[in-house]
């Protein structure tokens, strides 16, 4: 039952997001992007509950944004949980986003709060929707001088 209801809501996602990207409103183009992307498979019902969430990630890429009925400020977050984001080996940057969270995790923060900072910082709600090469730059760069910093005063400490 609750799979059922999370399918439904991924289902209502792809629809959300098949209204705001121009081209795949038309059900053949949407059919013939979605078996270029997924090994032929030409509906989403044939996807596995890992795959869709895949696909509502790739269309937040394409530029879909979903946002809650409750709030205009609460922002889908995918493949978030408190201690963990799964960066997708397709991601083109995914070798800077996964340094920006191993050192992330490292200062001791909460992954929520990497995503709330990326927000903040480019209005974008997710490391995972993030694509500009300059802002990933600007985030590491502050990350590894705060880095730095840690590690200095670790070592006082330990001579101390």
């Amino acid at each position: 039952m609750q799979n059922d209801k999370a399918r439904r809501a991924m289902y209502a996602k792809v629809e959300i997001a098949r209204t705001q990207l121009p081209g795949m409103e038309d059900d053949d183009v949407f059919r013939e992007w979605l078996a270029d992307h997924f090994y032929g498979r030409r509906s989403r019902k044939d996807l596995s509950f890992q795959e869709l969430k895949r696909l509502v990630d790739l269309l937040a890429r394409l530029g879909a944004r979903y946002t809650s009925k409750k709030s205009n400020h609460s922002r889908e977050r995918p493949y978030v949980r408190p201690d963990f984001i799964e960066i997708p080996k397709d991601d083109p940057n995914a070798p800077t986003k996964r340094m920006i969270c191993a050192i992330w995790r490292k200062l001791g923060y909460a992954m929520t709060g990497l995503e709330t900072r990326v927000d903040r910082q480019t209005g974008i709600s997710t490391i995972l929707a993030l694509h500009d090469r300059r802002e990933l730059a600007a985030i590491l760069t502050d990350l590894r001088r705060r880095e730095k910093s840690f590690e200095k005063r670790a070592a006082s400490e330990c001579t101390a």
